[in-house]
Order: C-alpha cells, then sequence, then structure tokens
C-alpha cells in the first residue's frame, strides 16, 4: 500500500501548483508531470500509468 499512498502524496503535489482551469484544459501536462514524479520515488519502477 505505500506506492499508493505515494501515489496520493504526488496527485495532491502536483494539482496543488494549478489553478482550476490549467486543471480542466491541461490534463496531458498534469499526467505527464505526475508521471515524472511517481518515476523518480524511490522503488518505483518507473511504468505508472
Amino acid at each position: 500500500m505505500p506506492s499508493l499512498r505515494s501515489a496520493q502524496t504526488s496527485l495532491r503535489a502536483v494539482i496543488g501548483r494549478a489553478d482550476l482551469g490549467t486543471l480542466l484544459s491541461d490534463c496531458d501536462h498534469i499526467n505527464a508531470e505526475l508521471k515524472k514524479v511517481m518515476a523518480a520515488a524511490p522503488g518505483s519502477r518507473g511504468d505508472c500509468a
């Protein structure tokens, strides 16, 4: 379950930096940024989707 918590924390961090308009209009950028954060996390396989 640690990876689930790490994913949740990372998602909150990424979303917390964006305003609502960005969240609604730029999902691809947010997904890419989240994947980068998760790939860099300790113990990550680097293949989260």
